[in-house]
């Protein structure tokens, strides 16, 4: 038997963009976003970014002010304080986002600059 909220979920996507207004990541559905993994290889750093609070998970994440209910891991072993998250500048990063685990991840790369994203690969849902 299939229950209503397997249905539920299995519509659900992972696609996210990036707003270069508000320098956020978006995601395309009603849900929040609760993981994203952020990394870049020539660097060998990746973030882990999970939700760990009870409420429910915003759908938008600022990457210069991550929510305190987000928990950060940086190369799948050290946790680091949220306001000590901070990218390396001059450098493309992928995001993978895999909040809903029974679709595709949703991608995205983004590049650094000193003054914050200044390109992206994906600008709305489409």
């Amino acid at each position: 038997m299939i229950s209503l909220s397997s249905i539920l979920l299995a519509c659900e996507n992972n696609l996210i963009y990036f707003d270069l207004n508000s320098q956020k990541i978006i995601r395309c559905s009603d849900q929040g976003i609760r993981h994203l993994e952020i990394g870049n290889d020539s660097l060998k750093s990746y973030y882990f970014i999970k939700w760990v609070s009870n409420s429910e998970a915003p759908k938008e994440i600022s990457l210069n002010n991550i929510d305190k209910g987000y928990k950060i891991i940086l190369n799948g072993e050290d946790v680091i304080p949220n306001t000590s998250f901070k990218l390396t500048p001059n450098v493309l990063y992928n995001i993978n986002h895999t909040s809903s685990g029974d679709a595709g991840p949703g991608n995205l790369q983004i590049y650094i600059s000193k003054n914050g994203v200044t390109k992206a690969s994906k600008f709305n849902c489409k």
